[in-house]
This record gives structure tokens, C-alpha cells and sequence, in this order.
């Protein structure tokens, strides 16, 4: 059976092509040595539209009589905070502009405010050599490293020196534990269910946090701290696996890249990259479910522990609550085997 493979590599060699959504410049030639950070291409987006419905925001009944309340014609440009309407009186009513742009339309009593464009600047995402172009779109770039891959990210990007926090992987992580020595670090801990530590982990400041798991009500936060954070395990509180723990304390105090970009649908995982001085062989994106293999299992009672592949069962088997599924023997790290569905296992390769 073939099924998808998470990578936990001490050494392997990558390719990653980074792409723009429109046509833009690559600023970058072949060759050429880039850090995660480095900006390679950049395009400019088309401005968005604000629509603002004057005669509902003065409350006038004409159409008419809201646009002689207008104080912008079409093609001029606003400010954020500029008055574009407002009525007379003791109580006057006022419409401001929130963002900055140019009058494009200004119709049945609406005003079409076109936001001034913006540049979208493309970040390499891994340390490593330009190995091609992309002309107007982007690049591909070729590394050699440690490679280890999670399940959720908060879709920034940012690269430190790698450090792990000194308690217990399986702990919560606390304010307390985040000190001064994590200043400007990509930071290993477990697991996260507050959104003081979130906050705290900002203020230090760290670079990144590698973590077990993390309550799922933070994920509105997550996404608004400046800093990546990587999701090993997913939601909940759930323990790093094994070999995921192990391959980043081997490594530990060496600079790293965080990718928490992710997208599910297309099979893309975040990803932290660790440059080695080594050549590594290309991972395989798709691995056989064979007896043998090294297993992470993905929900309660054993989520996060990886396990060793004993068997598959044949045909269908009848689980505890009536469903029949494919099936599979593994033995969990303390040797007890026990019976779990195939799709509730991840190939850790």
C-alpha cells in the first residue's frame, strides 16, 4: 500500500520551487547562494476596492443629495483618515476613508475607494543555491540538510539558531520558561494552551517556536504573532514523537529555517530545514506501508507516538465501535502491539 510520507531525515537533498501567484521580477541569478530569508522575486498586486455607501452612512434619502455631500471627485487620491462626506448641523454625520487610495467611482450614492497597490515580496523559505530560474514567476532552490516536517503552521517565515527549552518535551510551555537566553532563537518545547505564552514568546523575542501541539482556540493568535510556529503533532496536547525530538536535540544550537507555510490540499507540510555540509539522497514524497516501517499514529489514545509497522490485516476489520477499515499491527515504543486504522497513520521517513 502507498500511502504519503512525513519526513524526519537526519540528512537528505531538496529541491523547492518558490513561485509568485502573478508575474513579477526574479531578482536572483543562478548560482547564487540565498538564506531563508532572502527576498528572490517580487511582484506588484493590483489594488482592492473599498466600497463606502454614503447616502446609508449619512442617512439621506436621494441618491442625489448624498453625492453633494461628496467633497472627492473621481481620480483623486484619499488617505486613510481623510473626511470624504459629511452632513452640516449641530450633530454632523462623517464618512472617512480607512485606507489610502484613489476615488475610482462614485455612483447612486457610493464611493469606490481603489487601495493603493502593493509589492509582494517572495522569500527563498530554505537556505541553499538558486539551481533555476523561473522567468516572471520564481525560483527553484537545491539544499542539502536535516529535514523534518509538521502539520500545522502559522504561514510565516524566519530562520535562528536552534534551542530547546530547558524542561521536559512533554511539559506545557510556560512564560516562565521563556528567559532572556531564547532572545533571537527558533525555540523546541511541547505543548501550548495559553495565550500569555504566545504573547510572552513575542515580547523576548524569539525567532520561531517548534511545538508538540497547541490548543486549537489559539490558532486567531498564532496567526498574528510576527514569529513561524510549527505545529509537530497538531491540536490538543499531544507529546512530539520520538524521532521528530531526537533528530532536533542532535541538532541543537544550529541554524535552522522555519517554512510554516502549509497547504493541505496539495499535500504541502511545514517544514523545518536544518543545512548540512553533507550531500544527501532526494526524500520520496509517497513511501510503502510495509512491515518494518516507522509509523506515527494521529489520534488519541495514541497520538504523536511513533510506532513500528508489524502487519497489515487482511481485508476489513471490525473496530470497538461497529466500523470496518483497513487495518494495521504496529508496536508502540513501550512493545505493546496494538490494532489502528491505516488512514490513522502517518509513514515517518
Amino acid at each position: 500500500m502507498i500511502i504519503p510520507v512525513t519526513h524526519l531525515i537526519p540528512l537528505t537533498h531538496i529541491r523547492r520551487a518558490r513561485m509568485l501567484p502573478d508575474k513579477g521580477q526574479v531578482l536572483v541569478n543562478i548560482n547564487q547562494r540565498v538564506k531563508a530569508t532572502d527576498i528572490v522575486a517580487e511582484a506588484s498586486q493590483m489594488g482592492k476596492h473599498l466600497i463606502l455607501d454614503v447616502r446609508k452612512a449619512l442617512d439621506l434619502w436621494q441618491y442625489d443629495d448624498a453625492e453633494k455631500q461628496i467633497e472627492y471627485k473621481v481620480g483623486e487620491k484619499v488617505e486613510k483618515g481623510d473626511i470624504l462626506a459629511q452632513t452640516q448641523g449641530f450633530l454632523p454625520r462623517v464618512v472617512r476613508s480607512s485606507v489610502d487610495g484613489k476615488v475610482v467611482s462614485i455612483h447612486r450614492g457610493q464611493i469606490i475607494i481603489e487601495h493603493s497597490a502593493q509589492k509582494l515580496e517572495l522569500t527563498a523559505s530554505i537556505p541553499g543555491t538558486i539551481a533555476e530560474i523561473l522567468p516572471e514567476r520564481g525560483v527553484v532552490i537545491e539544499s542539502n540538510g536535516a529535514l523534518l516536517q509538521g502539520v500545522w503552521g502559522n504561514s510565516k517565515i524566519e530562520q535562528g539558531i536552534l534551542l530547546v527549552v530547558d524542561q521536559p518535551a512533554d511539559e506545557e510551555l510556560t512564560t516562565t520558561a521563556l528567559d532572556i537566553s531564547l532572545r533571537g532563537a527558533v525555540v523546541v518545547a511541547g505543548f501550548v494552551t495559553r495565550p500569555e505564552v504566545l504573547e510572552a514568546a513575542q515580547e523576548v523575542p524569539v525567532r520561531g517556536l517548534i511545538l508538540s501541539s497547541m490548543s486549537s482556540n489559539l490558532v486567531s493568535l498564532a496567526h498574528k504573532v510576527k514569529y513561524p510556529i510549527i505545529l509537530m503533532e497538531g491540536f490538543g496536547q499531544v507529546p512530539m514523537n520520538e524521532a521528530a525530538f531526537h533528530l532536533l536535540i542532535t541538532n541543537e544550537k544550529r541554524e535552522i529555517s522555519m517554512n510554516a507555510e502549509w497547504d493541505p490540499i496539495r499535500g504541502e507540510k511545514p517544514e523545518i530545514f536544518i543545512p548540512l555540509p553533507a550531500r544527501g539522497s532526494p526524500a520520496q514524497e509517497y513511501g510503502e506501508l510495509t512491515p518494518g516501517k516507522t509509523v506515527r499514529v494521529t489520534v488519541p489514545p495514541y497520538s504523536g507516538q511513533s510506532a513500528t509497522l508489524v502487519a497489515l490485516q487482511p481485508g476489513l476489520t471490525t473496530l470497538p465501535n461497529g466500523k470496518r477499515v483497513s487495518a494495521a499491527k504496529i508496536r508502540l515504543s513501550n512493545s505493546l502491539i496494538v490494532t489502528i486504522p491505516i488512514a490513522n497513520l502517518d509513514v515517518l521517513e
